[in-house]
């Protein structure tokens, strides 16, 4: 029988554990049941990790321009480029994926090569999820659990299956608990709301925002005003107050979807306002907390159509393909070097370099609910 290698998920910030065995022929998913915080659970994405693990389209080897070639090619290869680029006109771009070790030691290569143009190059609207107002309270799974007021904000159910479970148990726990969402598009989570609030695409930090100047007063903020840009009615924001300020114990969490979001910043701010207002803990459900670059990638952008950058090197999950959008600019750049777990169906101009996925190395890193130590479950 084999064994089981147990670690912590890393394709979300829930933290879930789950584990991995091999029989010597294929890996598999194992379940545990007994460990919190998911007690075996696993959304769609966790499921998966065997499958990325024993994937047939598994990167092994360097690929130049889609060929393959050997490592010491490669990185002859690298060392070319380099030489032939000043420092000012290389970037260094990091994503997801990334452990915190492997996120230093990106920063000091970029040290060591001498360029300042260090750049995030995650760009989800959760992200901003991560920052925090001075005095709000970050909430731990005994906040949820005891929570009679929780208000969400955007699909945290969607982006969050597994943590679902734990805010779905507090909603039914007591006759008196509340759920009240905000959101644009009335998703599965709202069929749990005991109170609804639909508000126009891309408002809800407005409508954030009026309930946290009910809440307290003395931010003379105009609610009418905002109450009418979320084409609500003031009196669902002011029972939404209420449900916040009357029950001792609550939540206010958040999610940030691509493409739902008009402003990631005040979107997470603002529901941090209400958080404070009403003293209750926040939880913003991303998928990962990626630091900020000392260059902004708009910065980066303007370099790229500029004719400043020959030289990109890209590290962790979400190279630029990811991000359509930008690939016309990024086909300007002479000379590019990416990573990734997969080979693709499609030619990618440049070098790519196979990398270990997230369940086959170590490292330290954060959760929603606590610090981790994840251990490799399979040898890349």
């Amino acid at each position: 029988m084999s064994s089981i290698r147990k670690t912590v998920c890393d394709f979300c910030l829930n933290g879930c554990n789950l584990g991995v065995s091999f029989d010597g022929y294929q890996y598999r998913v194992e379940y545990l049941t007994g460990e919190a915080p998911n007690f075996g659970r696993l959304c769609p994405r966790g499921n998966s990790a065997s499958i990325v693990i024993d994937h047939p389209k598994r990167l092994c080897y360097p690929l130049l321009d889609g060929k393959e070639i050997s490592w010491q090619q490669a990185m002859e290869l690298i060392g070319k480029w380099r030489q032939s680029c000043r420092s000012d006109e290389i970037a260094v771009v990091y994503s997801r994926g990334l452990t915190e070790e492997e996120l230093g030691i990106v920063a000091d290569f970029a040290r060591e090569i001498g360029t300042g143009n260090l750049i995030c190059g995650y760009l989800e609207p959760d992200r901003y999820l991560g920052y925090r107002l001075e005095g709000v309270r970050s909430a731990n799974l005994d906040d949820v659990s005891n929570s009679r007021a929780i208000l969400l904000v955007g699909d945290v159910f969607g982006v969050s299956p597994v943590a679902a479970g734990f805010i779905l148990n507090a909603r039914y726990a007591d006759r008196t608990s509340r759920l009240v969402v905000i959101d644009s598009i009335r998703t599965k989570q709202a069929g749990f709301a005991h109170l609804f609030i639909q508000v126009r695409p891309g408002t809800e930090y407005r409508a954030l925002a009026a309930v946290a100047g009910i809440l307290d007063p003395k931010l003379k903020l105009d609610v009418d005003r905002l109450a009418a840009e979320c084409g609500v009615d003031r009196l669902l924001l002011e029972e939404a107050a209420a449900i916040m300020k009357s029950a001792p114990n609550g939540l206010v969490g958040a999610a940030a979807s691509f493409g739902r979001v008009s402003n990631p910043l005040l979107h997470s701010l603002c529901a941090q306002l209400v958080a404070l207002k009403a003293d209750k803990p926040f939880a913003g459900f991303a998928e990962a907390f990626v630091p900020e670059g000392k260059v902004s990638f708009g910065q980066f952008y303007q370099q790229i159509a500029q004719g400043k950058i020959r030289l990109v090197f890209w590290f962790g999950g979400l190279y630029p393909y990811s991000y359509p959008e930008v690939l016309p600019e990024l086909s300007k750049i002479q000379f590019r070097v990416a990573t990734s777990i997969f080979r693709f169906n499609y030619v990618l101009p440049g070098l790519l370099l196979p990398v270990p996925s997230e369940f086959e190395k170590a490292g330290q890193g954060g959760t929603l609910w606590r610090r981790v130590v994840r251990e490799p479950v399979a040898n890349p």
